[in-house]
């Protein structure tokens, strides 16, 4: 049942007030996270009202400042993972062999070559033992993209194409595209797919999350040297 919206009107001298007050919150929740547990304290007694005005229930006080300590750990756990990803994510590796996973029988270095969104642009691949031996690779010319993005999602969506006829398995795929990597990563772990009203490039990623499926692939960034090097 939807909440009915509640009436207020406030004066312009009320909102003002208000709005310095959230942004004091705001400001004060950025400096001790400790802060932030007033608003969650703030949502859970709202909680409580709405209960109390339309499921005709009552909550415990106790209960209430129960759930909102419940929540505030929560938060704190979830934010507490994003930077140690966030740590993880932004360490940079020396070499291919602190990236390339244990279990990865090869791995694929992909790249494009893109300047602007007028000109065409070149992408390719190349796939190597564990151990470094070259196995085989491949390369094209494709339309014009908008974004660099685009274009380092088709090099990569081509390669995952190509080496999945190929039947090869246990794959690392690298690239220096950080947000593509990301993207792909994120996506992949969530199990959500990409809305249908979003960019291309997400498209682009779905599609190569659809054809790994069941093969061991993974996805890994690794810094622009290593790409020019290797590949």
């Amino acid at each position: 049942m939807p909440l009915a919206p509640t009436n207020c009107s406030l004066s312009q001298q009320q909102t003002s007030t208000l709005l310095y007050r959230m942004k004091a919150m705001i400001k004060a929740s950025k400096r001790d996270r400790k802060e932030l547990l007033s608003f969650f304290v703030g949502w859970r007694i709202w909680k409580m009202r709405n209960r109390l005005l339309y499921e005709n229930k009552r909550e415990h006080i106790v209960h209430v400042v129960h759930s909102s300590i419940s929540n505030f750990q929560l938060w704190q756990e979830a934010n507490s993972s994003t930077e140690d990803m966030d740590t993880i994510t932004n360490k940079q590796p020396s070499s291919l062999q602190e990236v390339i996973p244990e279990e990865a029988e090869y791995y694929c270095l992909t790249d494009a070559s893109w300047i602007t969104p007028a000109t065409t642009a070149g992408i390719g691949w190349s796939l190597f033992r564990k151990e470094g031996t070259l196995v085989t690779q491949g390369s094209s010319a494709i339309l014009p993209t908008e974004t660099d993005f685009q274009a380092e999602a088709i090099a990569l969506c081509m390669a995952v194409q190509q080496l999945k006829a190929l039947s090869y398995k246990r794959i690392a795929f690298l690239s220096d595209n950080k947000q593509m990597v990301n993207g792909t990563n994120q996506l992949s772990y969530s199990g959500v797919r990409a809305p249908e009203n979003c960019t291309e490039a997400a498209i682009i990623i779905q599609d190569i999350l659809n054809l790994s499926w069941g093969d061991e692939f993974s996805y890994h960034f690794v810094p622009r040297n290593f790409v020019s090097i290797y590949s």
